[in-house]
């Protein structure tokens, strides 16, 4: 492949151009500027751009795995190529294997394929950099038909090896010495059909991956707009490269061979039995023998999770036991539970990364009440005191920390929320949203965020507000309200409730602090508001408003008698949403029954009777967005783990507090990001 000298903006990577000892000769191919030469020369750039091209930028495309250690080998260097092709090689593939890289993709091929001389050669650099190590891994582009108006080739692979260069025919000849460590890579089109200009060797097991139409990056010097759209093997290869880089990430100790095992297993898992099935092949080519796969990134990575218990696809699961501080692993066989060092109680957490890492408000004498921990409950650091919590979205990171501000009435503080992330820095301060024309803050309490929107947009802000004509207490009036508050501060804000305490003994104002449930798509939100009833002080029953909001724009409440909801979900479709639930309480308002309940999402009819669940889940005052959290992406209500019909994934037993932790209480983002 060919590099220019500049490095692509969306592309971090470290080039290794060919140097001193490399003398290149420009070659026709690459010269003048013709569509094919402009191709040719962001050809290197474009398959680097498949695999690694910088994610969550708004840039160019994302890559496969676009936080990977990227290494870039150029073969040649602008429009020149080396005049000793194979020194260059050796070259390259001694430099790889010296610093660690542990997959290959090559979209290249030099010499004549009947210069056995030169194939033995290449043959000899590719088989050092195979066994370096655990044993490495080489992925090859197919070659294909010269124009592409017919089909490439159809020949067997063995015993002649009739590949259209040196370099292909090197690779090839070693397939049996190092079994599944090369793996050829052939094309399929856009409806996933084989691609007919792609070769295809007979009687073997061969991968497929796109080849057709892909966008990727592209040198800006030909392409100003720093992005193209190219057909071919060269563009397939990448892919499966790709796939290769993300199963090393999730277990680096596995071998090559290890590694081409699993992109070629014959059996994937059925997402919703959780069964191993025979794999679906792709027809094959017209003339042709053998057996075809899809690449399955999906379904190479479940099947790695499913027999390495170290590995699981979606994250680390994370279970919290608030009131104690306590942590454990759920589906960790074995593993002790964690405990937050120095915590008496866990009042919140939000995850990032699959779970390697999390927020977690558990305050302690000494330090910040915000502290950062992975997966393994090892401290990463410490926030500074005045943040009280920390949230991640979807893409960014939601801080709530205590501000002074001077007022007329002297130095207050208030809650302010900033937003911090790819879509650049914002801040939120709710009191200037909610404050009444001509009146002045007196204090600020009980402030929470009940729910965020997946992207950070709108907040859902719960809190205790006391404003006076004066700075005399004894004229201030006391707001109980909930908002849901955009971060644009041109848009408006949506009152849930205002409310005061009357007399009588009965509370005229819903408790409006639990957490809320965003829908997946970010356009509903769902806050359960519950109301006791009390007669002679003593309370003898409970109500439900569940106020919903479509859009954003309107809303509407739903009165459930006779139930207590608490903590939200949406299931993975926003179909479905899903409670802990309660009828019965003490003559204190303790809930007495819990259960787990589906109710439909457009009008909260209940689809099932419940399943019965721990009180704790629906205690007041727990943790954040739940009592017990287990982490998981979103792709644990869409088969990561066994689900409902509905799509709601079942729950798991928590060794800890022998007690159900339903799957689809999320804590954290629907997706692994980086924050």
């Amino acid at each position: 492949m060919v590099f220019p000298e500049q490095q692509h903006p969306d592309l971090h990577a470290s080039l290794s151009l060919p140097g001193a000892s490399d003398p290149l000769a420009p070659n026709p191919l690459l010269l003048g500027n013709t569509a094919r030469a402009r191709t040719l020369r962001s050809h290197g750039v474009a398959a680097a751009g498949i695999i690694a091209a910088t994610g969550d930028n708004e840039k160019g495309v994302a890559g496969m795995v676009w936080d990977a250690d990227l290494r870039l080998f150029a073969f040649g260097r602008g429009t020149s190529l080396p005049k000793f092709p194979v020194p260059r090689l050796d070259s390259i593939l001694k430099a790889a294997a010296r610093t660690g890289v542990r997959v290959i993709s090559s979209s290249t091929g030099f010499g004549r394929a009947a210069d056995t001389r030169t194939v033995r050669a290449i043959r000899i650099a590719l088989a050092a950099y195979l066994t370096t190590g655990p044993g490495n891994l080489l992925v090859v582009a197919a070659g294909q038909a010269e124009p592409r108006t017919g089909p490439g080739l159809r020949v067997p692979l063995r015993p002649a090896f009739p590949m259209r260069n040196a370099f292909d025919r090197a690779a090839a000849q070693l397939i049996d010495t190092f079994p599944k460590q090369i793996l050829l890579v052939v094309g399929v089109d856009a409806q996933g059909a084989f691609w007919a200009p792609s070769d295809f060797y007979t009687g073997d097991t061969l991968i497929a991956a796109p080849a057709t139409d892909i966008m990727t990056l592209a040198a800006e010097a030909d392409f100003p707009e720093g992005t193209f759209v190219p057909t071919g093997n060269s563009y397939a290869a990448p892919f499966v490269a790709g796939v290769a880089a993300q199963l090393l990430a999730m277990r680096p100790a596995l071998t090559g061979a290890e590694v081409g095992a699993y992109i070629l297993r014959d059996s994937v898992i059925n997402v919703g039995t959780g069964r191993l099935e025979s794999r679906p092949t792709v027809p094959l080519p017209p003339g042709a023998t053998g057996r075809l796969y899809l690449l399955d990134a999906y379904g190479a990575l479940s099947l790695l999770s499913r027999e390495r218990s170290d590995t699981p696809i979606c994250g680390f699961p994370v279970a919290v036991d608030g009131f104690d501080g306590i942590m454990v692993r759920p589906e960790a066989p074995g593993r002790a539970p964690l405990p937050v060092a120095g915590a008496s109680a866990v009042l919140a957490v939000s995850v990032a990364q699959g779970g390697r890492l999390m927020a977690v408000v558990a305050p302690t004498a000494g330090s910040g009440p915000v502290r950062l921990l992975d997966h393994h409950g090892h401290a990463l650091g410490t926030l500074p005191n005045t943040i009280l919590e920390r949230r991640y979205l979807e893409r960014d990171t939601l801080d709530v920390s205590l501000q002074s501000r001077m007022t007329p009435c002297g130095l207050k503080t208030a809650t302010v929320l900033t937003r911090r992330g790819p879509s650049g820095t914002s801040r939120l301060e709710p009191i200037a949203r909610v404050a009444p024309t001509g009146l002045e803050l007196l204090s600020e309490f009980a402030t929470r965020v009940t729910a965020a929107s997946p992207v950070g947009d709108q907040v859902v802000i719960a809190g205790r507000y006391a404003f006076g004509p004066s700075c005399e207490d004894s004229a201030a009036t006391v707001q109980n309200r909930m908002d849901v508050m955009p971060f644009d501060s041109t848009a408006s804000v949506m009152n849930v409730f205002n409310c005061g305490f009357g007399s009588g003994g009965e509370e005229e104002c819903p408790i409006g602090d639990q957490p809320g449930a965003w829908s997946h798509d970010g356009q509903r939100v769902l806050l359960p508001l519950i109301r006791f009833l009390v007669t002679d002080l003593l309370v003898t029953g409970v109500n439900t408003q569940l106020v919903r909001f479509l859009g954003l724009t309107s809303r509407d409440t739903i009165r459930i008698p006779g139930r207590g909801l608490l903590h939200p979900g949406f299931s993975a479709d926003d179909s479905v949403a899903f409670f802990a639930e309660f009828d019965q309480v003490d003559q204190f308002g303790n809930p007495t029954s819990c259960l787990l309940t589906r109710r439909r999402a457009t009008d909260a009819m209940l689809l099932t009777p419940g399943d019965p669940a721990a009180l704790a889940l629906c205690e007041f005052g727990g943790p954040g967005p739940g009592r017990i959290f287990n982490v998981r992406s979103r792709l644990a209500a869409t088969g990561a783990q066994p689900a409902d019909a509905a799509g709601v994934a079942r729950g798991k037993q928590s060794p800890l507090a022998r007690r159900t932790v339903p799957s689809a209480y999320v804590a954290g983002p629907r997706r692994v990001q980086a924050n």
